[in-house]
């Protein structure tokens, strides 16, 4: 007895060892991932004020004061939610799906075509689904520099408006851009969002197939129980990265717009 006292308590002490490690591991990624993301928004506002000040007269009179500003403000901090939120998920996203694809080759060729089947249909959904997401997000944004152009302006200009009487004309150019604004911004996550689900039930689809092959074979004597419960383990552990990298389309697809208007003004001749 004395002797499995002793063997618990080494692994009970293992065990919390791996515990303090994953804390202190998360700790860790989180406090880097948010270096890096401050230090990248940091250094691209550095470097596109730097940009503006160089750029002739008649590119800042072609482009609203409030445009340029949406591209410091909203399109930086999309890219630095990005960092925050989605790299690390993305990451450890791939890694899980890697591995858990190799064992299904692994313990059962036969079941992999299934899987691959499923896994092959998710991406061409998510692709499809990525374009028409993008180019919502590129549209919304170029519509939120818009309404953030047309609000500085009216704003430092709210003296003439009032005597002049445009109050109303002013309301109502303000609603028109606005709702351009609402309907860029519906479609680019509508698309973004229904990826999730979607992609959520043709892994359960694809789940379903594989556990009536692999019962079949079971039956016949081509493959044991306990494979097929591994199996279907590695399975679900496909489908949950790819719905967590669809999952993280729209933070992606948001960065993405954001950093082209970006690099649009970097790469203007100065």
């Amino acid at each position: 007895l004395p002797g499995d006292f002793q063997g618990l308590r080494r692994g009970l002490l293992f065990l919390a060892a791996i515990h303090i490690t994953g804390v202190v591991a998360t700790w860790g990624q989180n406090r880097l991932m948010i270096t890096v993301a401050q230090r990248t928004s940091n250094g691209m506002r550095k470097e596109l004020f730097e940009k503006l000040q160089r750029m002739p007269l008649s590119y800042l009179d072609a482009h609203p004061h409030g445009e340029l500003m949406s591209r410091f403000t909203n399109d930086i901090d999309s890219v630095q939610m990005a960092f925050e939120q989605s790299l690390i998920q993305l990451v450890s996203s791939t890694i899980n799906f890697c591995g858990a694809l190799v064992m299904t080759v692994v313990l059962n060729p036969v079941l992999f075509t299934v899987t691959a089947a499923v896994v092959g249909l998710m991406s061409l959904v998510t692709r499809k689904l990525g374009a028409r997401s993008r180019s919502f997000f590129q549209a919304q944004h170029q519509a939120l520099g818009e309404v953030n152009a047309y609000v500085e302006e009216l704003i430092e200009g709210l003296k003439v408006v009032k005597v002049f009487g445009h109050e109303d004309a002013a309301m109502a150019e303000f609603q028109e851009r606005n709702e351009a604004y609402r309907q860029a911004a519906t479609g680019a996550n509508f698309f973004s969002a229904i990826a999730f689900p979607i992609s959520g039930n043709l892994n359960n689809i694809g789940y379903a197939a594989t556990a009536l092959l692999g019962g079949v074979l079971a039956v016949r004597g081509r493959f044991d129980i306990g494979s097929l419960a591994a199996f279907l383990q590695y399975q679900r552990q496909i489908g949950f990265p790819m719905q967590q990298i669809t999952n993280q389309f729209n933070i992606v697809l948001a960065a993405l717009a954001g950093a082209e208007r970006v690099f649009d003004v970097l790469d203007q001749p100065s």
